[in-house]
């Protein structure tokens, strides 16, 4: 079994704007979660200078292994920004976005919009992995999608190309960038992928459940499990699915008043630095599926600062709805 970062199948806590900053992954990372990595970063406000880029990279105190994950379609900029992050801050790796379909990052070219280039994609990694030699940062890695559409499936391209440019191991969401985030993922494709490439293959896409962390080792050979949507509800979920993989019983899910618990930890990590509405977006996906969860969204965004946030999950806790 191939291992990455010296461990095992991991459980990483995949990037994720607006959610995956310094206090959620510290969440993530004491309910079990093997890997963090910051959201995505575009290299050329890191490279700039621009202040809420650079707080979103700060490394939390127990967070290990921890990278850093840049998006840029200019392979300079993208080398620039790395080494001017080794200067500031200790990572284990880097990982280079070549599947985020959002359009304002296909309209720069960056993200998803390097599907369509093989060569480029290619270019860009190797230039992250050129700077984090020179600057000593240890790993460099590249998460992608299948292709742009599926009429161009170019996953196996970019691979290789990212391969031959010294990435370590990519990680495959099984999804074109046309489908974003809708329908399923196609589990067949990362399984083709591991047999394709030699570094190691993750796989990311519809994994909701400890079950389905299971079922896709068993159904590809991947060597870890990139966790997204489902951890934006419950960043506890790792645990389970290490159980899971483990085979050992799995843990019920977390009641509403553990839930509450999650949440009120979220709250004492992030401190005076997070924002009210940041607050409310948390703790609405926090409920999201739970009986009377309209209810409780409307109390969270009728909060008017976080003493009030604070105090409504605590009461919910307490009484358990």
């Amino acid at each position: 079994m191939k291992r990455v970062l010296g461990i095992t199948q991991p459980l990483v806590l995949s990037p994720m704007v607006d959610v995956t900053d310094p206090a959620f992954r510290a969440l993530a990372k004491a309910n079990g979660a093997d890997i963090t990595c910051s959201e995505m970063i575009a290299a050329i406000g890191l490279a700039h200078g621009n202040r809420s880029a650079w707080e979103l990279v700060a490394r939390g105190p127990a967070e290990s292994p921890y990278g850093v994950q840049f998006m840029s379609a200019d392979p300079a900029t993208l080398a620039d920004a790395v080494r001017q992050l080794a200067e500031r801050v200790k990572v284990d790796y880097v990982d280079v976005n070549l599947g985020c379909p959002a359009p304002n990052i296909l309209k720069s070219c960056a993200g998803g919009f390097l599907m369509r280039d093989p060569k480029q994609a290619g270019r860009v990694v190797a230039a992250a992995r050129k700077a984090a030699d020179e600057a000593g940062i240890p790993h460099v890695s590249a998460k992608m999608r299948l292709g742009p559409d599926a009429t161009r499936l170019t996953y196996l391209e970019v691979a290789s190309e990212v391969a031959a440019a010294g990435a370590d191991w990519v990680t495959l969401h099984a999804r074109t960038v046309a489908q974003g985030y809708s329908g399923d993922a196609d589990w067949s494709h990362i399984a083709r992928l591991v047999e394709g490439v030699e570094i190691p293959v993750l796989g990311n896409g519809d994994l909701r459940t400890p079950d389905d962390v299971v079922r896709m080792r068993e159904a590809t050979g991947c060597a870890g499990f990139f966790i997204a949507r489902a951890a934006m509800r419950d960043p506890t979920i790792f645990r389970r699915m290490r159980q899971a993989l483990d085979g050992k019983t799995v843990d019920a899910e977390p009641t509403l008043p553990e839930r509450m618990g999650t949440l009120l930890d979220y709250v004492e990590r992030a401190g005076p630095t997070v924002t009210v509405p940041e607050l409310r977006r948390v703790a609405v996906r926090m409920v999201t599926g739970e009986p009377g969860a309209a209810r409780l969204r409307a109390k969270f965004n009728g909060a008017a600062d976080a003493a009030t946030l604070r105090d409504l999950a605590a009461a919910t806790r307490s009484s358990g709805a």
